[in-house]
């Protein structure tokens, strides 16, 4: 079976579970999808913001990109590195130089065109992005749809056309926009016209749109209306679908769960796919404020949404255990997956089961125990596709051991807290 869809095409075997066969054949006709070419699998790289906030710097991005080179995260697929917010010229910072009061200095008072603080960035950006692509790396920069940035630096309101041109002369790979100091009657003019700025400029650019600001929590999103699941695949290679991401248990998993079920418990992770991914925020993983079972937990559900995986962690200090989960094949597999199908939450409760489908016909299955206590749970062959009372094989995704042959239903016992069982479940040909 093959379809074209808003330009990629699909393939699917007879093995293919009809659910998502279906799904790809283009029975939700209300996504309309933005058709650049970009992002067909979600994203993979490392971002400043969760580690280093304003402290950025040509140094900065250049060895960490040395580090995943040696370390082999490249190879294993993260390759964009992105600079958050605060690269841009700014004379009068706060002491800590976490914020800008004078914004216009990010600007060239001739042309307009952004200028990069000449401290942080004495070669400019144009040569990171060239240093990073002969490492075989692309290279990701930040902005804002208002005036000022999250953290008073200059914005690109009003600038779109001028910065969507700028960035692609500069060899920029991926741009993320961020939402604040600006309104919802001014985000849903600026991220369209962004984008078509940037489809206009016919560089290979990742756009990333993030408008959290709006919907950070229920209220917020009840006041504004914003529900960037409905217009982001539109205009935007990802969006955000929940507020910005934080390294503790509950504010990591209430991401991984608003990215399939809404505030409003609207189910969005089918609006997912080739082009237009729903993003939970950046991953915490390694991050240093959680256990390491709290971080493989975190870092399947990620693989398992099919969410870009845009690492946030110091890789200067990362731990062997740490670049295990974040390089495992397995995980990275299912992230990655040709179908480029997402996941989807299938039980919730104390216990919850998440299902994903892939290219060969096998469906990704993770059990996690949101308890306190240690607890069971199953997967019926019904839920996630196959038929029922067929055989099927059940192999660990982590390391890749067969775990059994099963009918009809998988169980997993004795799940500890916070801790989860992933697997493949490919049906036994007879």
């Amino acid at each position: 079976y093959q379809r074209r869809v808003h330009g990629v095409l699909f393939c699917a075997s007879m093995s293919t579970p009809l659910f998502f066969v279906l799904f790809f054949a283009g029975l939700v006709p209300h996504i309309v999808a933005l058709n650049n070419g970009q992002a067909l699998l979600p994203p993979m790289g490392w971002s400043t913001w969760n580690t280093f906030a304003c402290n950025v710097s040509e140094k900065l991005i250049l060895d960490m990109a040395d580090i995943l080179v040696s370390s082999g995260m490249r190879d294993a697929g993260y390759i964009y590195v992105n600079i958050d917010d605060c690269w841009m010229q700014c004379h009068k910072q706060a002491p800590d130089g976490q914020s800008c009061y004078s914004p216009l200095d990010g600007r060239d008072p001739h042309t307009g065109v952004f200028v990069p603080d000449p401290v942080k960035f004495p070669r400019g950006i144009k040569f990171l992005a060239d240093s990073l692509h002969e490492m075989g790396l692309k290279f990701g920069i930040y902005s804002s749809s208002g005036p000022r940035t999250c953290s008073g630096f200059m914005g690109s309101w009003g600038f779109e056309e001028l910065d969507a041109a700028t960035f692609a002369s500069w060899g920029v790979d991926f741009l993320k926009l961020d939402c604040c100091n600006t309104s919802k009657a001014m985000k849903d003019l600026a991220y369209p016209r962004m984008s078509r700025a940037l489809l206009r400029t016919g560089a290979p650019i990742v756009f990333s749109c993030d408008t959290d600001e709006l919907f950070a929590n229920p209220i917020k999103a009840l006041k504004s209306g914003e529900r960037p699941f409905e217009w982001g695949p539109a205009y935007c290679n990802m969006y955000r679908t929940g507020p910005d991401v934080k390294d503790n248990w509950l504010r990591a998993f209430l991401n991984a769960n608003l990215n399939s079920n809404w505030w409003d418990d609207t189910k969005i992770s089918h609006v997912s796919g080739p082009g237009r991914w729903n993003d939970p925020d950046m991953m915490v993983v390694g991050m240093g404020g959680q256990s390491l079972v709290q971080y493989r937990t975190l870092m399947a559900l990620w693989a398992i949404q099919a969410s870009p995986l845009i690492a946030g962690n110091d890789l200067r200090v990362i731990s062997k255990e740490v670049l295990a989960l974040l390089t495992n094949k397995g995980t990275l597999s299912v992230n990655q997956d040709r179908l480029a199908a997402p996941g989807h939450r299938i039980a919730n409760g104390l216990v919850q089961v998440w299902s994903k489908p892939l290219i060969d016909g096998s469906v990704a299955v993770l059990l996690l125990n949101v308890g306190v206590t240690a607890d069971s749970a199953s997967v019926r062959w019904a839920q996630i596709g196959l038929p029922e009372f067929a055989s099927a094989q059940v192999t660990d995704v982590w390391s890749g051991a067969l775990v059994g042959r099963y009918n009809n239903t998988f169980s997993a016992h004795d799940i500890a807290p916070f801790d989860s069982v992933f697997v493949r479940i490919a049906l036994v040909e007879k």
